[in-house]
């Protein structure tokens, strides 16, 4: 009579940490990567955040170096910001203009849009009128705000990259972010001190015509 082999019994699944009870050796889920990729993307979503509050700030309340945009032009009058002291100086609305134009450009580069210098949009002549001024004006918090609403659509790891149309010789579009800060910074100390000089004019009497 032929012996029946006794069997051992099949051991249960060894359970994982989390009891999955599955057995090791398969395909396993990663938290810890999926942890770290979620604090990349924090980290991420954070820098954008900050270069938002960062353009924001400057053109609205300045920093620790001077005092924004708005606070610049606040209680500029139309006579004092098409005044020119001297024939190679840009007055205050050109300015103005300057810096939506610039604005726009760096607009431009986060959507992936071409961009090309036009020096006549770069400083462009416009009439020394009240209503020009305050047409300056509209259109500077226009492409401020077309600004923001484009860094707020921009995926974080765009910033790294360069414009694609010049063969990749430009700054990252993060350097372009912080730059068209600084730039806001640079202007509104100058519009600063055409005002001190406006004021010092007047107190003093006119100045010489100007050709």
């Amino acid at each position: 009579m032929a012996r029946t082999r006794a069997t051992r019994p099949r051991p249960a699944p060894r359970r994982d940490r989390a009891g999955s009870g599955r057995r090791r050796g398969g395909p396993q889920p990663a938290p810890q990567t999926a942890a770290r990729g979620q604090r990349s993307q924090a980290v991420a979503d954070a820098i954008v955040a900050w270069l938002i509050r960062r353009v924001d700030r400057t053109y609205r309340q300045g920093n620790w170096a001077g005092r924004g945009v708005l606070a610049a032009i606040a209680d500029v009058p139309a006579e004092m910001a098409h005044w020119r002291p001297h024939p190679a100086q840009h007055t205050i609305a050109e300015m103005v203009l300057h810096m939506g134009y610039w604005k726009d450009a760096v607009t431009a580069r986060l959507r992936g849009r071409p961009w090309r210098f036009d020096e006549q949009q770069n400083w462009p002549t416009l009439f020394p009128t009240a209503e020009a001024w305050e047409e300056a004006k509209a259109e500077l918090a226009a492409a401020h705000r077309r600004l923001r609403t484009a860094l707020r659509g921009v995926r974080a790891e765009r910033l790294l990259e360069r414009p694609s149309d010049d063969g990749g010789r430009r700054p990252t579009l993060a350097d372009l972010v912080v730059d068209i800060a600084t730039h806001d910074s640079y202007h509104a100390a100058q519009i600063f001190v055409l005002k001190r000089l406006y004021l010092d004019r007047r107190r003093t009497g006119p100045d010489r015509p100007q050709t």
